[in-house]
């Protein structure tokens, strides 16, 4: 029994390897093409590392410990400063901890990464916000606790891994924030289907940890370290190999969706059309995202999520939040835009005009002032309803909406992207 165990957990480790290797190679390619972010691919190079070591030096120090369990009194001869027995191998005795440091050394590597990559779920931000501060102070607290508990015996090791505990829940109560936000903010559809998904994959994957540590060598006991070393390796494949690909998929739906958006943008500026206004990204309200991702999750409340429809209705579906930093970054990229998002807005730049005068496109000088006076209005009716507060709807100038209705006729009728 003990040697089929042993051997699915070389085996276990192996596919790991094999996994993370291979999507190593994916997301440098997804790197390259700027297709995706260096969290995924800082992971597999980790884990890639850490299952060679794990397999060819697991046993071997340092990347398992063993530490003696006695204080210093009871290994010294206090009159002659000696060990007792002449050394600590035989004044310690059997009485020491074994602990796998080379797994918990991993953790600290990979699973701030793993949050940071959760905090940016759509790839478009470049900054960190409070919650990501949080998430990582959390996870530093928790993963510092638990190794503790690991070297430790008795009450000690019970008061560390309750302290881990809390930690772990204040991690888990903000990535909940963290994906109800981004459930809220993310296209609708293949986008909150994702976002679902890698929450549902997230709590139950991470969950397996403190109960292994329970059940293992670290704990009671009840399963041996070929026990250990399959349960966490099992553990390892969802909460980094298959949230990590998700992950991927995620940040590749949400800019298709965006590509969408701007090919009707230009479509629209082809047909001439003369505002064409984006709200900013801001956070929606936090109680409205939560009992909305709840509600979806547990099979919908119907006449709330009836309510939240109605209430959402004067939004246009097809913009989203990000769309607005999206748009940003490839106005700037084609030098119409300033860099400062501060200041840049959603009016035509100069390259927009450009690009109409050269494709056939026409505006006359009446029609430019025009373009000027209804983009000032269609930014003061932006303001007024971004204003309202963080719950507020968003809103756009009525010039938009029919614009949009031209454009997505127009693009439509013309095949789709």
């Amino acid at each position: 029994m003990a040697g089929a165990a042993h051997g699915v957990a070389l085996a276990l480790q192996w596919i790991c390897f094999a996994l993370s290797f291979c999507s190593f190679a994916f997301y440098s390619y997804k790197v390259y093409k700027k297709q995706c972010g260096w969290e995924v691919i800082y992971i597999c190079i980790i884990e890639s590392i850490k299952y060679i070591l794990e397999l060819w030096w697991e046993k071997s120090s340092p990347a398992t410990l063993y530490i003696c369990n006695k204080s210093h009194f009871d290994l010294h001869n206090q009159t002659t400063g000696e060990f007792y027995g002449g050394s600590l191998a035989v004044a310690c005795g059997t009485d020491f901890v074994v602990a796998p440091w080379l797994r918990y050394g991993e953790w600290l590597l990979t699973c701030p990464v793993i949050l940071i990559a959760l905090s940016n779920l759509s790839g478009l931000k470049d900054d960190y916000n409070f919650r990501t501060m949080k998430l990582l102070s959390s996870d530093q607290g928790t993963i510092v606790m638990g190794v503790t508990a690991a070297y430790s015996t008795g009450g000690v090791k019970a008061a560390f891994f309750t302290l881990g505990v809390f930690y772990g829940m204040t991690t888990f109560y903000t990535a909940f924030l963290v994906y109800a936000e981004a459930y809220e903010n993310v296209p609708a559809g293949k986008c909150q289907k994702l976002v679902s998904h890698m929450a549902w994959m997230f709590y139950l994957s991470w969950m397996l940890f403190p109960v292994m540590f329970l059940l293992g060598p670290e704990g009671a006991g009840h399963l041996d370290n070929d026990g250990s070393v399959i349960g966490h390796t099992f553990a390892d494949l969802l909460s980094k190999n298959l949230w990590g690909i998700w992950s991927v998929f995620l940040r590749e739906a949400v800019r298709a969706h965006h590509r969408k958006l701007w090919k009707e943008e230009q479509m629209q500026m082809q047909l001439g059309a003369t505002a064409f206004e984006v709200p900013k990204e801001k956070r929606p309200d936090i109680h409205d995202a939560v009992n909305t991702f709840l509600a979806q999750q547990m099979g919908g409340d119907a006449m709330m999520l009836q309510e939240r429809e109605l209430r959402n209705a004067p939004v246009e579906k097809t913009v989203d939040p990000f769309y607005a930093e999206y748009r940003r970054k490839r106005r700037l990229r084609r030098g119409s835009l300033s860099g400062n998002p501060e200041t840049d807005d959603g009016a035509f730049g100069q390259d927009e005009v450009d690009m109409m005068s050269q494709s056939g496109g026409s505006m006359t000088g009446s029609a430019m002032q025009m373009h000027r006076e209804m983009s000032g209005m269609g930014h003061m009716n932006a303001n007024s309803g971004m204003g309202a507060g963080s719950g507020a709807p968003r809103s756009q100038s009525p010039s938009t909406a029919a614009d949009r209705a031209v454009g997505s006729a127009f693009y439509n009728n013309n095949g789709g992207a």
